[in-house]
Formats: C-alpha cells, structure tokens, sequence
C-alpha cells in the first residue's frame, strides 16, 4: 500500500513539473524563418542598350518643345556672303593724248595758251596748264587751318599744272617759275599760298609713261591782274617756256 502511495507522488511531482516548463517566462518556441519576398523585374539587354529619353527643361521630351523655341547654335552657322565694292582711283591720261600740241612758241611774246601741250625740258616731259583760278582764296584758306589770308590787295592765282614723262628712268617734275602780271614778276616765297592741294612739290617720282596733274599757288596784287597774266616755267639745262594764264 505504501508503495502505491509513493509511485502516484511521483507522477504527479512529474506532471507538475512538466506544466511548470511550458508555462516558464523563460522558455523558448522555434519560431519558423520568415522568407523576405523581394520582386524582380526583367530587364533584357535591349532596353539596357537603349539611349536614355532627353527631356527639356520643364521635363517634357524635347519632341514636345516647338521647333522656334529651341536656340540656334551660331557656332556652325555659315556666313552669309558679302559684296565688298572696290573703288580704285586712276591717274589721269597722258595730256598729249587729250590736248592738242600747240604750235606757239613758247616765248613771252608767244606764250602756250591754256589746254595746249608743249615738249620740254628738252623732250623729257610733255606740259599744259589746265586751269587757272584767279581768286583761289576760299579754295586755299578751306584746305589747311595754317594757311594765311591773302595780305590786302592781294589774290591768290591757284594753276594746275599736267605733264606726261617721257624719258626712260624715274623722275621728278622739277622747274624754276614765276608768274608775270602787269609788268611784275611774282616769284614763290614762304609763306606764299601757305599750303595748297595736290601741290607740284609733292610730285616725287613718276615713272616712264606716268602722267600728273598738279597745283602751284601766287599771292598777285589784284591791280596787276587786270593785265596780261603769263606763268613762266624752267627746267634744267633747257629754254624757259612761256604760258598764257588769261
């Protein structure tokens, strides 16, 4: 009887203890592993390849952006051809070609009238006067801010001359001359005319066949100009010549 006693003690300590362990704070329970699901998506190669969609600054594709609306690169813009006129200026024709040769003789008596060409200094130059103004002031006062107003009673005689060279090496028109008006010779002298236009003193160098046309300048006493008026010229080693000025 006591042996049965003692076995149903044991059984229930058992039983009790194995309820005590299943209600324990402590003990554990194998959880099961969650399995984290992470969705894929194909990606093929093609669409890898392909070039990314270029979008405008509002982030609209460009096919969206009006054509006018887009900025033209000026870089690689090609010009836009230009006319440029060329204007080219010309020496005048040889006198000898354009004005008759005169049949004077050059002589104070006989000067060379105005438009007509002389041979001198000694077949080396062709010469004509073609032009005289009597009362050049205006002209002369209106190129240079230098130049000094005629002295009282005084006009300046503004002449061109023209000549063609006719030798064989580089010259330049070089004469000794003087105007004769009423009796009176008028020589140059500084200031003279001061500073005229196309001056003979600017004529340097013309070369064979070359052809110019230039200016000298007289201060003359307007009560000498109502009478004969003659330009006295004189090149080197040759006779003077002789021009009808009026």
């Amino acid at each position: 009887m006591r042996g049965w006693a003692t076995l149903a003690l044991a059984a229930l300590l058992i039983a009790a203890c194995s309820s005590g362990e299943a209600a324990s704070p402590n003990a554990t329970a194998d959880v099961p592993e969650a399995t984290l699901a992470i969705p894929t998506t194909a990606v093929t190669i093609d669409q890898v390849a392909a070039e990314p969609e270029v979008v405008g600054n509002s982030g609209s594709p460009v096919d969206d952006i009006p054509v006018d609306d887009i900025p033209a690169d000026d870089s690689k813009a090609v010009p836009e051809e230009t006319s440029t006129e060329v204007t080219t200026t010309t020496e005048p024709p040889p006198v000898d070609e354009r004005l008759p040769r005169t049949e004077a003789e050059a002589t104070e008596t006989d000067p060379v009238p105005v438009g007509e060409v002389i041979e001198a200094a000694q077949g080396v130059w062709d010469i004509a006067i073609t032009g005289v103004d009597l009362d050049a002031a205006e002209t002369v006062l209106s190129f240079a801010d230098i130049n000094p107003q005629p002295a009282p009673g005084f006009r300046y005689v503004l002449v061109t001359v023209e000549g063609t060279y006719l030798g064989e090496t580089v010259a330049q028109p070089v004469f000794d001359w003087a105007m004769i008006a009423g009796g009176n010779e008028y020589r140059p002298s500084i200031p003279g005319c001061g500073v005229v236009p196309d001056s003979l003193y600017d004529v340097v160098e013309v070369v064979p066949g070359q052809s110019f046309a230039a200016s000298i300048c007289m201060p003359i006493a307007g009560s000498d100009l109502g009478a004969s008026l003659e330009l006295f010229l004189h090149a080197p080693g040759d006779d003077p010549h002789y021009f009808e000025l009026r």
